[in-house]
């Protein structure tokens, strides 16, 4: 985990988690990958993809 934010433009707050991918220096695809200079990163929010499972199960 490298950074916790807490977006509050919602109704309720979410907690974010960036994961940065750190092994990106040296690789022969990164150009083909990414054009980020830090490497590729990825949000997530655990709240927020609890609730899509629970809503994927009740449309099922």
């Amino acid at each position: 985990m490298d950074k916790v934010t807490t977006d509050t433009r919602g109704i309720y707050a979410r907690n974010n988690i960036k994961l940065i991918n750190h092994h990106c220096d040296g690789c022969p695809f990164r150009s083909r990958c990414t054009k980020s200079r830090i490497g590729r990163s990825i949000n997530y929010c655990k709240e927020l993809d609890e609730f899509h499972k629970e809503v994927r199960k009740c449309h099922k």
